[in-house]
C-alpha cells in the first residue's frame, strides 16, 4: 500500500466534505447555549451571592500579619494569638459557606480561640 502525501489527504478530505455537504448549504455558527435556565429571582440570588463573596476579605495572611502575639514553642512556651482581623475574616468565610448550605452562622469567642491556639501550637508538625 502506498503512502499518501499530505496534499492527497487534504484533497480526499475536501472531496468527502463536498459529497456529504450539499452545495449552497450555509455554514452557520451555532447560537450560544446556556447550561441552565434561571428565573429572575434565581439570577438575583446568584448576583447577591457573587457580591457577598466579592466583599469578603482577600488579605493574603502569612507569618508576618497572622499573629498579634507570635507563638513560641521554646521555653517559655507561648501559644500566641491571632489578629482580630484574621479571626473576623475567617469567620466571614465560614459563615458565607454555611449560608450556602442553609446552616446557621456561628460566632467566635475568646475562650475557644485561646484553646484552639494552644492545641494548634502543640500539635505535631
Amino acid at each position: 500500500m502506498q503512502k499518501r502525501s499530505a496534499k492527497q489527504k487534504i484533497a480526499t478530505l475536501l472531496i468527502l466534505v463536498s459529497l456529504i455537504m450539499p452545495l449552497g448549504t450555509p455554514l452557520t455558527i451555532p447560537e450560544p447555549v446556556e447550561a441552565a435556565v434561571f428565573t429572575n429571582q434565581e439570577k438575583a440570588l446568584i448576583r447577591q451571592l457573587q457580591n457577598d463573596y466579592a466583599q469578603l476579605d482577600k488579605t493574603p495572611y502569612n507569618s508576618q500579619n497572622l499573629y498579634s502575639i507570635e507563638p513560641s514553642l521554646l521555653d517559655p512556651f507561648n501559644p500566641g494569638a491571632l489578629t482580630p482581623a484574621y479571626i473576623t475574616a475567617q469567620m466571614a468565610y465560614i459563615n458565607y459557606y454555611r449560608y450556602l448550605f442553609d446552616l446557621p452562622s456561628i460566632s467566635s469567642n475568646e475562650a475557644d480561640n485561646k484553646s484552639a491556639q494552644v492545641t494548634a501550637a502543640i500539635m505535631p508538625l
